[in-house]
């Protein structure tokens, strides 16, 4: 017999809108970066290397547990006012 615990996270629309708001924002950061490096001028390896990074990122920011937890700890960090 084989016994396991399985959770489900409901979060509400704001920690979601949040994390498609950071992972625009970190997209079009690294995106610039990419821009800038020094890279081979060939058209299909800047294709190649634009939707991995669009890949990575999508994977980090929107499916990646971890990393989700941090940046709803860090939203609830940010909401409160501090007088």
């Amino acid at each position: 017999m084989q016994d396991s615990i399985a959770v489900q996270v409901t979060r509400g629309s704001e920690s979601w809108q949040f994390f498609a708001f950071i992972f625009a924002a970190m997209f079009v950061l690294a995106l610039a970066v990419l821009e800038d490096c020094a890279f081979p001028k060939a058209k299909w390896t800047r294709i190649v290397a634009k939707a991995l990074l669009f890949a990575g990122c999508f994977y980090l920011f929107m499916l990646n547990h971890w990393m989700r937890n941090h940046l709803v700890d860090f939203l609830g960090w940010l909401k409160v006012e501090r007088y």
